[in-house]
């Protein structure tokens, strides 16, 4: 088959599918199935838990289970110890603040502006430089954020609460 005619009779979805350039397939098939969205920041989808607040753009109820959006910030002290995500890949973009970041055997200092990517069955953990950290945190597939969502409590604002060792500030 030529490759004219090949490429005249096959969509633009089927080759993105086929070639990987999304790179998890299930994404064209998730994303046809959805609506559009339009998010505006609200204290509806906002969670907080000590030391961490929560906004969480888009979950996989909004993209077929594709993948999830949250922003996130972190006051230090509140980071996740070692661990390893069996089913999802995570990224982190980073709007402010600084943080290393260890994947497997690799730290990569990350300041505003930087992308890094943490994939599914590698052990990692993240450690703030900077006093506080905020980040758009990318979850592929969707359904991590679930977990994170049950764990937390409507937020109240849009800071981030004291680490549960300390006293809210009265000022």
């Amino acid at each position: 088959m030529k490759r004219r005619s090949f490429l005249k009779g096959t969509s633009t979805a089927t080759l993105v599918s086929a070639t990987g350039l999304l790179g998890v397939a299930q994404t064209t098939t998730a994303m046809e199935k959805t609506n559009p969205y339009h998010f505006k920041p609200t204290l509806e989808k906002a969670r907080q838990i000590p030391g961490l607040f929560m906004n969480f753009i888009v979950t996989g109820k909004e993209t077929g289970g594709a993948y999830a959006l949250i922003e996130g910030k972190i006051r230090k002290g509140a980071e996740p110890p070692m661990h390893t995500h069996q089913h999802e890949d995570e990224a982190f973009y980073i709007l402010e603040g600084e943080m290393i970041v260890t994947i497997g055997e690799q730290d990569f200092h990350v300041k505003p502006g930087d992308y890094v990517f943490l994939p599914r069955g590698i052990p990692h953990t993240q450690k703030l430089i900077s006093e506080q950290l905020h980040t758009l945190v990318f979850i592929s597939p969707a359904g991590f954020e679930d977990y994170f969502w049950t764990l937390s409590k409507p937020a109240v604002d849009f800071s981030i609460p004291p680490l549960s060792q300390e006293q809210p500030n009265e000022e």
